[in-house]
C-alpha cells in the first residue's frame, strides 16, 4: 500500500472515530441533561470523559480476569497456531497475537 493511500485511510478511520465518540457524548450529555439538568450534564460528560481515557488501558487486561481467561499454547491448539502465523503473515505483522 503506498503511502498516500494509507493516509486517505487513517484520515477515514480517525473522521469516523471522532465523530462517533462526539456522538456518544452528546446522547450522554443529553441524558444526564434529561436527569438532573445542568449538574448531570456536567457530571455526565466528565465521567464519560474519564472513563475513555481509563478504557483503552484496563480494558483488555480487565476482561481476561473477569472471564478467567487462559493463555493457550500451541499444543493446545496447534491448528489455531497455525492458521494464525498465516494470517499475521499475510497482514505482515510481524508477531503473532497471543491466543487467549
Amino acid at each position: 500500500m503506498d503511502k498516500k493511500t494509507y493516509f486517505r485511510l487513517q484520515m477515514i478511520n480517525f473522521t469516523q472515530s471522532f465523530f462517533l465518540l462526539a456522538g456518544m457524548a452528546i446522547i450522554l450529555g443529553l441524558i444526564g441533561w434529561m436527569i438532573a439538568g445542568k449538574e448531570g450534564l456536567l457530571w455526565s460528560v466528565g465521567l464519560g470523559a474519564v472513563t475513555l481515557l481509563i478504557a483503552p488501558c484496563a480494558s483488555s487486561e480487565l476482561m481476561m480476569k473477569v472471564h478467567k481467561a487462559r493463555l493457550l499454547s500451541v499444543a493446545d491448539a496447534p491448528g489455531l497456531y497455525k492458521v494464525l502465523a498465516y494470517l499475521a503473515s499475510q497482514a505482515r505483522i510481524p508477531k503473532i497475537p497471543r491466543l487467549y
